[in-house]
């Protein structure tokens, strides 16, 4: 278990250096030498930092600093050791300082703590540590710290040191790595043979089993996939310690602790051992970069540090995107090798099962124990085995057909005959591609319903999907830069067909909600085949990637032949993947012109029920986390909308009509005792009718009395201001973490803004407004707002503080300067530190196609406070009036749609005055931003 140091040319400079300023006087202080010792280490560093700027790998540059480190160290405890000896004398008991964890390999990263333990064998009836052992541990301890290192330590016997390995896996864990830096050699080893005979042996079940839980979880906290956008290089699929876990549990297990002694066991391949420590350098010099532009023990590669860490890693692409893009592509390869490798590993040591289908367990409880051969392979303990060598030599085909063999039967492909369908790869060449037999095979696989994903992801693991779809080739590893997307392209296409998957049979929401949907599907392999396609423009980098994935689409529908209908569907749900969830959560669903636009889209049920299924399982795999109730029942009012009126418009009028009779019928039942039934009539007749398609009927009887308590208050006023005062009822919702604020007052130019700015500066958040302007001018806002905690709003004083705001805005003879109320807001916040996760650049767009009377401004920018003031005031000032708003805000950003007309009621056309009014309110959020 000691592993030795390469005496290398860095160890030879740090010894000469520290033979010429750290040998000290006889009997001196260590503190007299304080100074000494921080321009060592100071030297050093820098030493170790240059080289890792030069280039060097990442294991070299950990060693080199743990070398130091161990020179520094060995001064301190010869110095302390004999102060002690020249001042106090006697007999002293055995004494070692060993290193522990990732110092005990041998590794250091630039910001990462040294583990220690002082190991004796003084053992006093006092119970009290010996002075030796105490004055040396105190005077090593009080200098590291003053030099600035960090430290973890331990004082213990070998008996208390067994005794604290035995506490759990992680103690076992960080003592089997130890090594010697200095003190009794003989002390150090019977601990090494105690460590193994008490905590090792006997121990190996348990011990893996906990290991495993520990990677699972550690797996699951960290996004549980090898293509973060953000990956976790220590700790995350792929990460340093998925190399370190393996190695722990073999030594476990078989007493290896190297992977050149796995290879020599056989449990690794030459390749896959060149490939393992590749690997694992990268990460490693990855790692120690992220120490040194952070300046602190930092793990995860940020999406706004990629840029910086390229470049300092020696990225030399002129365009910074692709530069990025290259880092990245070789940090997902190199993750993705220590995770597959490690788990082909595991299983060949027999450490980790094989996954098990559900078919599969049942195929093989009900077989004969003797292994059947099929089709040049043979099924063998629940996986599938190659005859011979030759299998895909004789029969090329069988590459894509052995996929099939293992969907049908719901097991896996051995490791051994992953590894050989990677070696002949160089057969999918273009009459494979082409050919009719592999073409029926790869539709007959996307033809089984819930079991596509799996299949897709080990073909794609083993290299075959890329090489027999190119087309999805270079999505490998392709990162994305838009701050809504947790994966890499190709990760997040696998996610997105694997929660296709999960709806087949799903039990529970949301999946669940879609599952008859989908097994009323007729043509899966269409669906499956789109959401392969549907992101492959990304890899050409062009602005507008839908265009490029339908040529991609083109292409590979006439690549596999596929029929007139099934290629126009496939051309339409890669086109518009993205048309649903943009209509459902930024147009307004009551303006009928919303759900025609959707109709022109999807044009019959069939093409509907497909994009409503790609679009769900685009969007949770995308983020599961950031897939809301909200979201999802916007997209369902627009689907339900949507197939009312492919029926047929006049029927889909004839519901509402019907729909607005029966409100009028229970709100007349509800208020005939509180109201004259002429104001309730009148209410049905001057709201718009796209008010009744999501209110009903306790909500309009609520709205009727507020209404009802603004008309009567104008009986009362007495100056002309009082009439422009708005009427408010606060409802608080807290499980769903919003309060409904409902204002009635009478329109106006500006009256949203004004709103928003009372809002803002009662610091409540609105995450969603609904504007209705009746034909009298009597103007009905309801807000979904929340306080600065994300919760709902209920404390009293904050509503009265927020209801003075809105009353002096809207009723003040003199503007309110929002503006500065919001900047002394902001100065007593002060700067809250963060590190920005990316920037969430601006993007102002018109939509003049959707609504025949208003023009659609969608703006999405970073979120702020003051935002939404901000923007509205600055389309109020242009002589905007915004009739309809959707306020929406996730992960920093904030993304917002405004329907508009100019002060004549007419829509913005002219591209000039779009110009400006983009430039315009480009400006106003930048001045928000200084």
């Amino acid at each position: 278990m000691v592993r030795a140091m390469p005496q290398t040319r860095h160890s030879e400079k740090v010894h000469s250096h520290a033979a010429s300023r750290l040998e000290l006087k006889p009997g001196a202080k260590l503190s007299e030498n304080l100074a000494v010792f921080k321009q060592f280490l100071k030297v050093e560093e820098a030493r170790v930092r240059m080289a890792h700027e030069a280039g060097g790998g990442g294991r070299e540059v950990a060693q080199e600093r743990a070398q130091m480190v161990d020179v520094l160290l060995r001064y301190i405890y010869k110095a302390a050791d004999a102060h002690y000896r020249q001042t106090a004398g006697g007999d002293t008991p055995t004494l070692a300082l060993i290193a522990h964890g990732g110092y005990g390999r041998g590794e250091l990263c630039p910001h990462s703590d040294l583990d220690i333990m002082f190991l004796h064998d003084s053992s006093p009836r006092t119970g009290k540590t010996h002075p030796y052992v105490a004055a040396v541990v105190e005077q090593v301890l009080y200098m590291l710290w003053d030099v600035g290192l960090k430290v973890g330590h331990a004082t213990r016997t070998i008996a208390e040191a067994v005794a604290f390995a035995n506490q759990d896996m992680q103690s076992k864990t960080a003592l089997i790595e130890a090594r010697l830096l200095i003190g009794e050699k003989e002390l150090f080893e019977k601990f090494q043979r105690t460590l193994v005979k008490e905590c090792v042996r006997g121990h190996a079940d348990e011990y893996i089993a906990a290991r495993m839980d520990d990677q699972r979880s550690r797996h699951e906290k960290h996004g549980d996939s090898v293509y973060m956008q953000e990956p976790n290089v220590k700790n995350g699929c792929g990460g340093l310690r998925d190399f370190q876990n393996l190695t722990w549990m073999a030594f476990f297990k078989y007493g290896v602790l190297k992977p050149g002694e796995l290879k020599q066991q056989g449990f690794l391949e030459a390749a896959e051992q060149r490939q393992l420590e590749q690997a694992y350098d990268f990460l490693l010099r990855v790692r120690n970069e992220l120490h040194y532009q952070t300046g602190r023990p930092c793990d995860v590669i940020r999406l706004g540090m990629q840029p910086a860490m390229a470049t300092e890693m020696g990225y030399r692409q002129h365009d910074m995107l692709r530069r990025t893009e290259a880092f990245m592509r070789d940090y997902y390869t190199h993750a993705r090798n220590i995770f597959l490798i490690t788990n082909v590993s595991a299983e060949r040591m027999a450490i980790r099962a094989p996954r098990f289908g559900k078919l599969g367990e049942l195929f093989n409880r009900h077989t004969h124990k003797k292994p059947v051969p099929f089709d040049g392979f043979v099924m063998h303990d629940g996986t599938i085995h190659a005859v011979t060598p030759s299998v895909f030599k004789e029969d090329p085909h069988r590459l894509l057909r052995v996929f099939h063999h293992a969907q049908q039967r719901g097991v896996e492909l051995s490791p051994e005959l992953r590894n050989q369908i990677r070696n002949h790869l160089h057969l999918v060449d273009r009459s494979f591609q082409h050919a009719t037999e592999t073409r029926d095979t790869f539709l007959a696989l996307l033809q089984r319903k819930g079991q596509v994903g799996q299949c897709l992801r080990v073909m794609h693991e083993v290299g075959l999907l890329g090489k027999y779809l190119p087309e999805f080739g270079k999505l490998t590893c392709l990162v994305q830069h838009e701050f809504f997307h947790r994966y890499t392209t190709d990760e997040h296409t696998l996610q997105v067909v694997e929660h296709l998957d999960k709806t087949l049979d799903a039990t529970k929401p949301p999946h669940a909600n879609y599952t008859k949907i989908f097994q009323q599907l007729e043509h899966p392999h269409v669906l499956y085949l789109a959401i392969l396609l549907h992101d492959v423009g990304k890899a050409a980098n062009v602005p507008r990637h839908a265009e490029a994935s339908l040529e991609a689409a083109h292409r590979v529908a006439a690549r596999l032949r596929l029929s007139e209908d099934e290629t126009a569907q496939l051309l339409f749900l890669v086109h518009d993947h993205v048309k649903l969830a943009m209509l459902s959560q930024r147009r307004d669903l009551d303006d009928q012109a919303t759900i025609e636009a959707t109709v022109r889209i999807v044009k019959n049920d069939v093409n509907l029920d497909a994009l409503l299924l790609l679009t769900f399982a685009d969007s949770v795999g995308t983020s599961v986390k950031f897939w809301t109730d909200w979201k999802e029942a916007l997209l369902w009012e627009l689907y339900h909308r949507t197939k009312q009126t492919l029926t047929g418009t006049e029927r889909a009028a004839d519901r509402l009509s019907r729909r607005i009779e029966q409100l009028y019928k229970q709100v007349s039942a509800q208020l005939k005792a509180h109201l004259p039934l002429e104001e309730i009539y009148s209410h049905f007749e001057l709201m718009p009718a796209s008010y009744y398609i999501n209110t009903n009927a306790d909500e309009i009887a609520g709205h009727l009395a507020l209404i009802h308590r603004f008309i009567e208050r104008q009986l009362n006023v007495e100056k002309p201001e009082d009439a422009l005062a708005p009427v408010v009822e606060w409802q608080p919702f807290p499980a769903q973490g919003y309060t409904q604020v409902s204002i009635c007052t009478w329109d106006r130019l500006g009256l949203f803004s004004k709103i928003c700015g009372a809002f803002a500066s009662a610091e409540l958040n609105v995450l969603g407004a609904h504007i209705y302007t009746r034909g009298d001018q009597v103007v009905l806002d309801v807000f979904d707002v929340c306080d600065k905690n994300l919760e709902a709003v209920s404390d009293a004083r904050a509503m009265q503080n927020a209801e003075k705001l809105l009353e002096h805005s809207l009723t003040g003879s003199e503007e309110m300067d929002f503006h500065q109320l919001l900047s002394k807001l902001r100065a007593a916040r002060g700067v809250i530190p963060v590190i920005r996760v990316s920037t969430i650049p601006t993007v102002i767009a018109f939509d003049n196609e959707i609504s025949p009377t208003r023009t659609i401004v969608e703006i999405q920018t970073e979120d702020r406070l003051g935002l939404l003031y901000a923007l509205t005031k600055t389309m109020s000032d242009l002589g905007l009036d915004i009739s309809f708003a959707k306020i929406a805000t996730e992960k920093g950003a904030a993304i917002n749609s405004y329907y508009v007309q100019d002060q004549d009621g007419h829509k913005i056309t002219d591209e000039a005055r779009l110009a400006h009014i983009r430039a315009t309110l480009e400006n106003a959020i930048e001045l928000l931003a200084s």
